[in-house]
């Protein structure tokens, strides 16, 4: 019964271990198979993401395409719409310039003819000023009377001066053509200066017959009646406007630098209006009161005024106050500072003019 046992055991634990090896057989193959199924599905779903990740990405390039698509639509309707700004500010620019071209042409034109009429303006009283008249002259010698009669008067003489053609005689030498211009255009100025006060008078006093006179008659553009020229005999003429009837209470010399010294001057006009002021070294002599009154020298182109006491001859008799030294210029060749040039001269007389008619004006209003 053993032994029978035994066998039957050992087929029955034989089919046992078969069964087993055939259920782990199984296992494995159904594990081998779900692996299987797995790794297909993984690969499947490998595929299937490949798939989505390449849609993807073409719907990505699509998109990126779309959106350099609208980019380069925006950038090309930007530059578009910058053309057509720049072509309109290209409009407006040249709309501007034409504008400021039109305004400069205009302005311009406006200009031309400011400076037409500023030129012929100035022509015109350039011409005005230049335009000779007829020289008011009172010749003392003239066997007649000038027709029509000459009306000029000084009056008392508190508003009137008396001076020469400066620098215009032989000792002196300056071109009477030159003093005179220089005369006429200081006097023209002054007395416009000056046109309400018409008691005011400028007396301008020469030997008739000289080149002085005829300078004046070629060079005279002084139509206002309260200047006049005196012809007189010779150079005492001028110390005696009294008794000539026409009294000046400013009289004008011609002098140096050294005037006041009070030295008589040996030569030149002024000579006798020294001698006629009185005794030298007399209270009332010219020299006397002029070395009171000034102790250095002149300054050429300046006049300095000197005021006659009573007791000079020229005060009482002649009615002369003031007595203004006007430092001349000198065009002698003789002369180390004589002046050669007829510009520089023409300048110099001019100031002469200038400070004596000035001096006079600040004197006769007091």
């Amino acid at each position: 019964e053993l032994q029978l046992k035994r066998p039957r055991e050992a087929e029955e634990a034989e089919a046992e271990a078969r069964k087993r090896q055939k259920q782990r057989e199984d296992e494995k193959r159904e594990l081998e198979e779900r692996k299987k199924e797995w790794e297909e599905k993984k690969k499947e779903d490998e595929e299937k993401k490949k798939e989505a990740e390449a849609l993807k990405g073409k719907d990505q390039e699509a998109k990126k395409k779309e959106e350099e698509r609208l980019r380069a639509e925006k950038e090309a309707k930007k530059k578009e719409e910058e053309r057509l700004w720049a072509e309109e500010e290209a409009r407006k620019q040249e709309k501007e310039r034409h504008r400021v071209e039109e305004e400069e042409r205009a302005r311009k034109a406006k200009e031309q003819e400011r400076l037409k009429a500023e030129e012929e303006e100035r022509m015109r009283k350039e011409e005005e000023e230049n335009r000779i008249v007829p020289l008011q002259i009172i010749d003392l010698l003239a066997p007649s009377a000038p027709s029509p009669p000459i009306s000029f008067s000084t009056g008392d003489g508190t508003k009137a001066l008396a001076f020469p053609l400066l620098s215009a005689d032989s000792f002196l030498a300056c071109s009477p053509a030159i003093s005179a211009r220089a005369a006429m255009e200081a006097s023209k100025s002054f007395l416009a200066r000056h046109a309400e006060d018409k008691e005011l008078r400028l007396l301008l006093v020469e030997e008739a017959g000289g080149a002085a006179i005829q300078a004046l008659k070629d060079r005279c553009t002084v139509s206002d009646s309260r200047f006049a020229v005196l012809a007189v005999e010779d150079a005492e003429g001028i110390c005696k406007l009294g008794d000539l009837e026409h009294p000046c209470g400013f009289l004008a010399i011609e002098s140096d630098d050294r005037f006041a010294t009070g030295k008589r001057p040996p030569r030149g006009r002024a000579g006798p209006i020294y001698d006629a002021s009185g005794p030298p070294n007399t209270p009332g002599h010219l020299g006397t009161v002029t070395k009171q009154q000034y102790k250095s020298t002149g300054a050429v182109g300046k006049a300095y005024a000197v005021n006659l006491p009573p007791s000079s001859p020229l005060n009482s008799k002649q009615k002369c106050k003031t007595v203004l030294h006007v430092v001349v210029p000198s065009c002698n060749p003789k002369d180390n500072l004589a002046i050669t040039d007829e510009a520089e001269a023409l300048q110099t007389l001019k100031r002469c003019y200038a400070s004596m008619f000035e001096s006079f004006n600040s004197l006769r209003k007091k």
